[in-house]
C-alpha cells in the first residue's frame, strides 16, 4: 500500500482508501482462418490516483482494496465476454477502439454502482465480516470452477 501515490479528499470522511483503475483488454488468440479473436482483460490499478490514509494501514483495508480489487476483475471478465462474443462485428481497428472506450466506459459504471453498494453494505470497508462475504460471492462469481 505504500506504493499508492494518489491523496485523499480532505473533505472525504467516509472513504479510508481508494483504488482507482482502468480495464486493460488484450487478444490473447485469433484464428487465422476464421478471424475470430479471443480477448482477455483485467484491471490495471493507476497507482497516482488510489490512496489509502495513513492511519488506515491495516489488514482491514487491505482485505476491503482487495475486494474492490476483485470486484473491479469481475468486471474486467464481463468486459472480455463482450468482446469474445462480438470479435466479428468490428470491421477496422478504429471501430473496434471507439466500442472498447464506450464499452470499458459501461462496465464502470455497472462496476461503480456495484461498489457503491459494497460501501453501504460494509460501511465502507469497516465490517470485516461483510466484506469477506462479498469477497466469497465475487470469487465464486469470477471463479465457478472453485466452489466446492
Amino acid at each position: 500500500m505504500e506504493f499508492f501515490k494518489g491523496f485523499p479528499n480532505p473533505n472525504d470522511s467516509l472513504h479510508e482508501g481508494h483504488l482507482d483503475f482502468i480495464f486493460h483488454l488484450k487478444e490473447v488468440k485469433m484464428n487465422f482462418w476464421t478471424g475470430k479473436r479471443k480477448f482477455a482483460a483485467y484491471p490495471v490499478i493507476l497507482t497516482d490516483k488510489s490512496w489509502i490514509k495513513h492511519n488506515c494501514r491495516n489488514d482491514r483495508n487491505k482485505q476491503y482494496l482487495m475486494t474492490v480489487y476483485e470486484l473491479a476483475g469481475l468486471y474486467s471478465l464481463k468486459l472480455a465476454d463482450y468482446f469474445n462474443m462480438n470479435s466479428f462485428s468490428f470491421p477496422n481497428a478504429e471501430s473496434f477502439e471507439e466500442d472498447f472506450v464506450e464499452q470499458s466506459k459501461q462496465y464502470k459504471e455497472l462496476f461503480e454502482k456495484q461498489l457503491e453498494n459494497l460501501d453501504k453494505d460494509s460501511n465502507y470497508g469497516r465490517d470485516e465480516t461483510k466484506v469477506e462475504k462479498w469477497l466469497i460471492n465475487i470469487q465464486e462469481k469470477k471463479y465457478p470452477y472453485l466452489k466446492k
